[in-house]
């Protein structure tokens, strides 16, 4: 049974970025499931593709209105649907009047939204250790409103559909707050997943299992997978942010090629800033993983499956060479497809980080031995360059990166 092996494996609660697009499906099965205590159920019905994203629901408009634009809730589409259902016999949230659920939103969703507003987003396994720990003055300053319903199944539930994307479940009001407050991440609960998504986590799992000490190469950017073993996470993010922020070029307009791409953390890093990211990938596997994770997520990322020496490198403003290039050194034929490619370049800017052979690298470099200030000289001239800067040497590998320009 796939859902018994699952278990074991998939996570029951995640963490979910900002900027996780999150959609809304009408699921009729899917209220049954968030009421059970059992998390993270494999199904196998069919869900479709997301179709309507959260920040463009009745609730999320109208909490807008009321919380930015300074409107009443008897003004909102939310409050005229809502008290439409009570006037039809409906009891929602307790309230049986229209007094009885202005009341709430006055005082209950007023009060979370301006506690979270004050005191930040605490998961429910937090506030319900404060409460076990009778901390009545924190709950009452954090949580005023909903003290009464906080145990660890209350939190913001969630699943995901065949392509991995998040389908909302529960927890309307929270989210709604969360995201108009901008909280850089939220815990949810995950009631299921589709098992065509499952799959796809044993896919990769297999993929870690037959790397190096049985872990993925880098962290993967979907907010799902995260928890997969990986050898490198967000230690060169600084120095990128730091490349981007020297270079100074508008995202929307910047073409930026990325190679050797592996599963796509840096391109879609770049996608989501809103840069025009190519990701050069020449094993097929992985390639592919790029290009299922960037649909999942809604992120144009322009995905190769081919050796870098078979893509032009023409018409890029940005190449990013992280890890890549010093693969290229051990060979006369390979390291003379290098010299070729470099002499082809255009951009204005390349992000290099170079093997270090003083720092255990000592697997690179049979045919050309290079230091990396040596590479990062080899890159300039050939590629036609002027400047080479140092940004900063990676804590982990000892892997310098430079930002070379015209």
């Amino acid at each position: 049974m796939i859902e018994a092996d699952l278990e074991l494996v998939l996570p029951a609660r995640i963490s979910l970025a900002h900027d996780t697009p999150i959609f809304v499906a009408d699921l009729e099965w899917a209220d049954a499931l968030a009421n059970q205590s059992k998390l993270g159920v494999v199904i196998d019905k069919p869900i479709g593709p997301g179709q309507t994203r959260f920040e463009d629901t009745t609730i999320y408009r109208s909490f807008k209105e009321v919380f930015v634009d300074g409107r009443d809730w008897s003004t909102t589409e939310f409050f005229a649907e809502n008290i439409q259902k009570i006037d039809n016999g409906q009891i929602l949230w307790g309230c049986r009047s229209k007094n009885d659920f202005l009341k709430r939103l006055n005082t209950t969703v007023r009060d979370l939204y301006y506690s979270i507003l004050s005191s930040g987003y605490l998961s429910q396994s937090n506030i319900y250790s404060l409460k076990q720990q009778n901390n009545l003055q924190a709950i009452t300053e954090r949580f005023i409103g909903y003290q009464e319903s906080v145990h660890q199944n209350h939190e913001i539930k969630i699943g995901f559909n065949e392509q991995g994307e998040v389908i909302f479940v529960d927890g309307r009001h929270r989210l709604a707050i969360a995201k108009l407050l901008g909280i850089q991440e939220i815990p949810v609960n995950v009631v299921f997943r589709h098992k065509n998504w499952a799959d796809f986590h044993h896919h990769l799992f297999a993929l870690a299992k037959g790397l190096s000490n049985s872990r993925l190469y880098h962290k993967l950017s979907h907010p799902d997978l995260t928890y997969l073993p990986y050898a490198h996470g967000d230690e060169r993010l600084d120095i990128i942010d730091r490349a981007l922020s020297i270079i100074q070029a508008p995202p929307a307009s910047t073409k930026v090629l990325d190679i050797g791409a592996n599963m796509g953390n840096l391109s879609i890093l770049l996608a989501k800033r809103g840069y025009l990211c190519t990701a050069v990938e020449n094993n097929y596997p992985y390639s592919q993983v790029i290009s299922k994770i960037a649909d999942a997520i809604h992120l144009n990322v322009n995905v190769v499956n081919k050796s870098i020496f078979d893509v032009s490198p023409v018409g890029y403003d940005i190449i990013f060479a992280l890890n890549i290039f010093h693969h290229f050194t051990n060979d006369k034929d390979l390291y003379d497809k290098l010299i070729a490619f470099l002499g082809k370049l255009e951009c204005k800017w390349l992000v290099l980080q170079p093997h270090n052979m003083y720092a255990g690298d000592s697997g690179f470099g049979k045919y050309k031995p290079l230091s990396p200030d040596a590479f990062a000289e080899l890159v300039r001239d050939l590629g036609n360059f002027r400047k080479i800067q140092f940004l900063s040497s990676v804590r982990n590998d000892q892997r310098n990166v430079y930002l070379i320009s015209r």
